[in-house]
């Protein structure tokens, strides 16, 4: 048995061994090339003559720090954007950064101009660079990118270091001014900030640089110029970035959270209960999210979208039901076909109305691949209930989560859904019962491709307890009244018990749609 056990082990690693070479080499190969690429952007003004040996030294320089930068990202929140898909963001606005300053630094006068009233206007590009990356993915990565930038344009000798420590302090202000960016008055006080930094920044550095005063003033004021203009390039830039790589800013998010959405408008007509759910979901996920460092926002946009399918067929859906179930007649495999139609026909219309990749995440991983309990114990109640085979034909198509924010709203969909028939809404019961779910949720293997840890579900466990105990809190019962009507006397009590009504028995289970 033990040789057996160690020659599969041997294979396996053969054929690791076996598939990672080809990968390396690509991923090596277009390292190499973009740093190829980075260095002729940044020797492009001191040719002719070519000196390999610089050119070398620099390429060497640049492989490290893309090298460094890819290693570091892993340590960075992203707001829900892939590892993958971050480096692609951060080395082509490091690029475009260092050929707008090439560009810049040429027109105005190559390296005479770094010591003229124009300097500022040369680093405008880094303070872009900042204020669009900052925008995307958080202040933190935008000073990785700002400090690759202007080690790599000090590496190459572009501009003076004086200079570029002028532009690396404000391109960080004009980072972190530009978070949060939700409301349009965000966007004027990013404007404020940046330019604001960038003219007493520009100031200091003129009048430290031996000019004078007038020409201080001057440098200052075309500073405030550039950074306006910085702040320009950045509003078109960032609805740009949007489309080509499929991420999402704040203003996006807050878009798609608005009513006036045809999807959303669509679901709060023809699925009021669904809309009503996906509302509550949403308050869960985001506070939830907001408390393990991941994108609340983005959570609440994912809950809004994630059940659009059941537009499609509402009446099927235990929220929506008025009168008689449909399900009572029909064969369960059927309904639990219906049931797990709802993610396929959400992803329908998702790409219908193009909304972008991480909300479409949200649609196909809410549910996983777990399964419609429900539907699988009518199916098997006169049959074995741990049949692998048949549980297959009652779980949904998946995948399962596979970032912090999908996982979050998987948990929330299950906690919202099955806390309507929950009576006892004290602390302890509260907490054991959300505990329960997510442990099943644990167990059913769900959370094994997201980047939860047990710590973050304590947070998102105490997180979900709180907004329960807020959404869902006891009234005071008020006395009963005697009213009358068109002469008629009426008992009308008005009582508010704040309890929803247990129309199903949602357990924590999968088929919290049924």
């Amino acid at each position: 048995m033990t040789t057996r056990a160690s020659t599969l082990r041997n294979l396996v690693k053969a054929a690791h061994w076996l598939h990672t070479p080809p990968a390396l080499l690509v991923s090596g190969a277009r390292y190499v090339f973009g740093s190829v690429v980075l260095s002729l952007a940044l020797l492009v003004r001191q040719l002719p003559p070519f000196v390999w040996q610089k050119a070398v030294g620099l390429t060497i320089g640049v492989l490290f720090g893309m090298v460094a930068t890819r290693l570091a990202l892993s340590h960075f929140p992203l707001r829900g954007i892939s590892y993958r898909i971050a480096s692609r963001i951060l080395y082509t606005t490091i690029l475009l950064a260092v050929v707008g300053v090439q560009v810049a630094a040429s027109a105005i006068g190559g390296t005479e101009g770094t010591r003229s009233e124009l300097a500022p206007l040369i680093v405008a590009p880094l303070v872009g660079l900042g204020l669009l990356v900052g925008g995307l993915m958080g202040p933190a990565v935008a000073t990785l990118g700002v400090s690759v930038s202007a080690m790599s344009l000090g590496l190459a000798g572009s501009v003076s270091p004086e200079l570029l420590a002028t532009s690396w302090v404000v391109a960080l202000v004009g980072a972190f001014s530009v978070n949060p960016l939700r409301q349009r008055n965000d966007l004027f006080r990013a404007t404020y900030f940046t330019t604001a930094a960038f003219g007493v920044a520009a100031f200091a550095f003129a009048m430290s640089d031996g000019m004078s005063f007038q020409s201080a003033g001057l440098a200052a004021g075309w500073a405030i110029f550039g950074g306006v203009g910085a702040c320009a390039l950045f509003w078109l830039a960032i609805a740009i970035f949007e489309r080509a790589f499929g991420v999402v800013s704040d203003w996006c998010l807050l878009e798609l959270c608005s009513p006036d959405h045809p999807l959303i408008r669509d679901l709060m007509i023809n699925a009021p209960g669904t809309y009503a759910h996906s509302v509550m979901v949403g308050n869960l996920a985001e506070q939830a999210a907001t408390a393990i460092g991941a994108n609340g926002l983005l959570c609440r946009a994912m809950a809004y979208y994630h059940d659009i399918g059941k537009a499609k067929r509402p009446e099927f859906f235990i929220e929506n039901a008025r009168g008689t179930n449909p399900h009572d007649s029909i064969q369960p495999s059927l309904s639990a076909r219906i049931i797990a139609a709802h993610v396929r026909d959400g992803l329908e219309m998702a790409d219908a109305h193009r909304l972008p990749p991480a909300i479409r995440d949200g649609i196909a991983e809410h549910h996983g691949t777990s399964l419609i309990t429900y539907f699988y114990h009518r199916m098997t109640k006169d049959a074995d209930a741990h049949d692998p085979i048949l549980e297959q034909q009652f779980r949904y198509p998946g995948p399962k989560p596979r970032r912090k924010e999908t996982a979050v709203l998987m948990l929330a969909d299950r906690v919202e859904a099955a806390s309507r028939s929950l009576s006892d809404l004290s602390p302890g019961r509260l907490r054991a019962f959300v505990w329960e779910i997510v442990q099943d949720v644990r167990d059913d293997g769900q959370l094994d491709d997201s980047e939860l840890n047990f710590r973050d579900l304590q947070t998102i466990v105490g997180s979900f307890v709180s907004s329960l105990r807020a959404l869902r809190h006891e009234r005071v019962e008020y006395p009963s009244q005697s009213l009358d009507f068109d002469g008629t006397t009426q008992d009308i009590s008005r009582q508010r018990d704040g309890a929803s009504r247990p129309d199903a028995d949602h357990s924590g289970s999968a088929d919290e749609d049924a």
